[in-house]
């Protein structure tokens, strides 16, 4: 980490610019501090910032201030994982721009979408919202809420003092954005809140297929983009803290958590769960099958050694100190027979040397947390994973079909990293998409042949 100088220039800065309504505005700007290099101008919708570097891991985005005459849109909490939330996110950014609100950023918990909370990190602070919608304009949860606090009364959300009045909305995934937004444009609301109900919009829903359109869809790729700071933070990771040599790794990036497993473990859809009889030996079987075809990949990519990331890392040490996968811990145990075979395969692949790329990431975010508060977070702990496995020299996941039995092939954690990856030429061909036929892409050398 780099500190930049250590002179204090004490400027008080006062911006003068013109609103759309031509009310003449004035900003204060805050002084710089030690460390922060000498700003520079960034202009949005007539309002004058200043823009300073931030120290590794800070938040770099600029926060015009809120006016009076602005309306905004905003999510509240979601019960899915972040990489199905974005469907909600972007689903949201595409109304926003239609409605022209400016969108506050959502809060972001343990790798999912919360109720907002100005103490917490919001989207602002992991992806580049503005790249992903360049005409929307943004707020941080935390300067949002700071001039118009919220308060949830009853399941409802309500203005908590002040003139702002709140509408709340629960879309549907057979109504387009452009028709939704026609028949919100009348209202007038300062906030427009989409809500959720698990029984109908839940966010896997607007990524359906049947639903999902080019401008959405368009908004949900480049959803995949970290934020600036985030980046540098993961980039500190792999340049300084690299204890692995991941250039040189063959990354085994394994979701067990197929729907047979999931249903088993929460004993939900009796007809589509394991069969009995598996319970002590599925892992392992599982195991076995991806070290048979990792040792394959090794071989053919020139590999050196195996990192795996992986939800059957579980819990957290004896300490408390480095934790794995914990979305499932509390029904685990109800399930002893697949427990043991959890742990037993573990212990096999473990045994064959490979390392622990999750107790990497963990030990990382306890020495160099991201922010307070988020030192064993699992959505910034879930990032670092995705950011490794985008960059690693060679990578072996399972995106298809055949390896479903034993990996979750529709996993959009899996897909969206395979997808950053076949867009580079130096990762695309060192990309395997299956553990039981493994071959490289099509036009990659040895592809015909399964190499």
């Amino acid at each position: 980490m780099h500190v930049f100088g250590s002179i204090v220039a004490v400027v008080v800065f006062l911006t003068v610019s013109v609103a759309p309504s031509g009310r003449i505005m004035l900003a204060f700007v805050a002084p710089r501090h030690a460390g922060d290099r000498a700003p520079s101008l960034f202009t949005q919708e007539g309002r004058l910032a200043l823009v300073g570097q931030r120290r590794v891991g800070e938040s770099t985005t600029t926060q015009p201030p809120v006016t009076k005459e602005e309306q905004f849109l905003m999510l509240d909490g979601r019960a899915e994982m972040s990489n199905m939330a974005k469907y909600c996110m972007a689903h949201a950014l595409v109304l926003a721009e239609l409605l022209n609100r400016t969108f506050v950023a959502p809060t972001v918990r343990g790798g999912a979408i919360r109720d907002p909370d100005e103490t917490a990190l919001d989207a602002l602070d992991f992806w580049e919202l503005q790249r992903a919608a360049p005409k929307v304009r943004f707020v941080s949860m935390k300067t949002f809420l700071r001039q118009v606090p919220l308060q949830k009364a009853d399941g409802h959300w309500l203005s908590a003092g002040g003139e702002a009045r709140v509408h709340e909305e629960w879309p549907l995934r057979a109504e387009p954005e452009a028709a939704l937004a026609k028949r919100l444009r009348s209202e007038d609301a300062t906030v427009l809140i989409l809500r959720e109900d698990p029984s109908k919009n839940m966010c896997w829903m607007f990524g359906d297929k049947k639903y999902m359109h080019a401008a959405r869809g368009k908004v949900y790729a480049n959803l995949r983009e970290s934020s600036k700071s985030f980046e540098e933070y993961a980039s500190h990771m792999l340049s300084d803290h690299d204890s692995l040599s991941m250039q040189s790794a063959l990354v085994v990036q394994w979701r067990s958590m197929t729907n047979s497993l999931m249903y088993t473990l929460q004993d939900l859809n009796p007809t589509k769960q394991l069969d009995s009889n598996d319970h002590s030996r599925h892992h392992q079987d599982c195991a076995q099958a991806v070290a048979q075809g990792a040792d394959q990949i090794l071989v053919d990519a020139g590999a050196q050694h195996v990192v795996l990331f992986s939800d059957i890392h579980t819990g957290c040490d004896p300490g408390g100190m480095d934790c794995g996968y914990r979305e499932f811990d509390h029904l685990r145990q109800k399930h002893p027979k697949l427990e043991a075979d959890r742990k037993a395969a573990a212990a096999y692949l473990a045994g064959r040397n490979w390392s622990s790329g999750d107790a990497m990431v963990s030990r990382y975010m306890r020495e160099h947390p991201f922010r307070a508060g988020y030192e064993s977070d699992s959505g910034v702990q879930g990032l670092l994973i995705e950011y490794t496995s985008r960059r690693a020299f060679a990578l072996l996941t399972c995106t298809q079909s055949d390896c479903g039995h034993c990996g979750r092939a529709i996993s959009g954690f899996s897909k969206s990293i395979v997808a950053m990856r076949m867009q580079s030429d130096e990762t695309q061909c060192l990309t395997w998409q299956s553990w039981v036929s493994p071959q490289r892409p099509t036009g990659c050398p040895g592809h015909d042949s399964g190499q």
